[in-house]
């Protein structure tokens, strides 16, 4: 499994790499189609990519642009606005001495309700002792039981002395009208807050409309060539190519080379995971069976070992080795491969498949065309279209790895019957 976690590393570096490829690509042709954000460009770059969107996004930045030079005009004749720079200065500005006035007295009020605030006073005030009450029997008889009076007279003398008066009365009035003068304060702080903030956000807005108008012709392009490249990536390359005129035609026949590159050689990742769970599932029967033995070691072994622990592993390890260079072939012609001139000479829209043009200027022959059919949907596509064949030159090979395929586990489960552990290991690590 060394070679096959090998090549699927190396395949997904070069996977990293072609993908960015693309990103460039597709970056060079919007850039080329869309050189600014005239209404002629868009239109020019519609014909030649059917990114019919595009001059509904224009009129929608357009239709911005002037609803932004409105709400500029706006703000600029807006009395607040007009006189932000006195009333916002931190030092002398109206607004921010409000500010920090209000908030001064929030906490000279919070200060004040803190003073009164021990556990004595509280106690008392939560009790509601400062109010007159009538105990009928029951509540007399509840108080003699809780000792009411007895904790009140020692929370009171409590309060005797931290405050220095007997009056508890007129000290909830006091209490009181500190609560009351610390919410009111809260209530200015509030609104000079919110003044400050309204005329701090107008400017704010102001420096944000003005530096969004400033920018528009950049920012614009920038999101109309968004658009295209979205386009881009979801649209038929063929169908780009056929549409786009012939100076562009060079770079849409290299980006649908890149994107070929890409499909590729994710065909060639894919079926690399499933050669290796296939692998791991083999060597975990086998050590499903090695478990069993072990529960029976003293049984008498019988029979010839040489199929399960010695042939069917070394046709496994070769037929591995085997396809695992074919798909490096694949791989680096497919990687490698550089000439797009080439690319759009022979494939021309369509008229010649991608790979078969990769295969031409590669650096070795490319596999034939039984493994290849079923490892890439394009080239099993395009053979089966035009009635071709894979040859029988190498199926014998891989129909005898075929075969044991199919035996293999039935060989493992027989196993019991006739291996020796030693030799399950081995075959583990042929396998491996």
């Amino acid at each position: 499994m060394r070679e096959l976690d090998d090549e699927k590393a190396a395949l997904n570096e070069s996977l990293k790499t072609v993908r960015s490829e693309i990103q460039s690509q597709r970056e060079t042709i919007t850039i080329t189609l869309l050189p600014d954000a005239d209404a002629t460009t868009v239109s020019q770059a519609v014909d030649e990519t059917a990114a019919t969107v595009l001059p509904e996004q224009l009129r929608a930045l357009q239709a911005e642009l002037e609803a932004t030079n409105s709400r500029i005009e706006a703000i600029e004749t807006d009395e607040a606005f007009l006189t932000s720079a006195e009333t916002l200065d931190p030092t002398t500005g109206t607004l921010q001495l409000a500010l920090t006035t209000t908030e001064a007295a929030v906490e000279r009020a919070s200060l004040e309700i803190d003073g009164f605030e021990t556990e004595a006073f509280l106690w008392l005030f939560n009790r509601r002792y400062h109010e007159p009450t009538e105990n009928n029997a029951f509540g007399k008889f509840m108080r003699v039981v809780t000792l009411a009076n007895r904790r009140e007279q020692r929370a009171l003398a409590s309060v005797r002395e931290h405050f220095g008066t007997e009056d508890f009365k007129a000290l909830v009035d006091d209490y009181q009208t500190a609560i009351q003068a610390h919410q009111s304060a809260l209530e200015a702080a509030d609104r000079a807050r919110q003044t400050y903030d309204a005329v701090r956000a107008l400017v704010e807005q102001h420096a944000e409309l003005g530096k969004w108008r400033d920018n528009y012709d950049a920012l614009s392009l920038e999101k109309l060539r968004e658009t295209l490249d979205d386009h881009l990536q979801s649209c038929d390359l063929t169908e780009f190519y056929g549409q786009v005129s012939q100076t562009h035609r060079g770079d849409a026949a290299k980006l649908h080379a890149l994107s070929k590159k890409d499909e590729y050689l994710t065909s060639l990742d894919r079926y690399l995971k499933r050669e290796r769970d296939d692998r791991a599932t083999r060597i975990a029967s086998i050590q499903s069976v090695k478990q069993k033995w072990q529960r029976r070691p003293g049984d008498a072994l019988r029979g010839d070992k040489t199929r399960w622990l010695k042939t069917t592993p070394e046709m496994k390890r070769a037929g591995t080795r085997k396809r695992v260079g074919w798909v490096r072939t694949i791989h680096h012609n497919v990687y490698h491969y550089d000439d797009y001139d080439h690319y759009q000479t022979r494939w021309a829209g369509g008229s010649y498949l991608a790979y078969d043009t990769f295969a031409e200027l590669g650096d070795e022959r490319m596999p034939y065309d039984g493994f290849t059919r079923d490892v890439i949907e394009d080239v099993g596509s395009d053979r089966a279209d035009r009635e071709i064949f894979p040859t029988d030159e190498i199926d014998m090979d891989l129909e005898i790895d075929d075969v044991a395929d199919e035996t293999f586990e039935l060989a493992a489960a027989n196993a019991l019957a006739e291996e020796s552990l030693d030799g399950m290991d081995d075959t583990m690590e042929d396998l491996s």
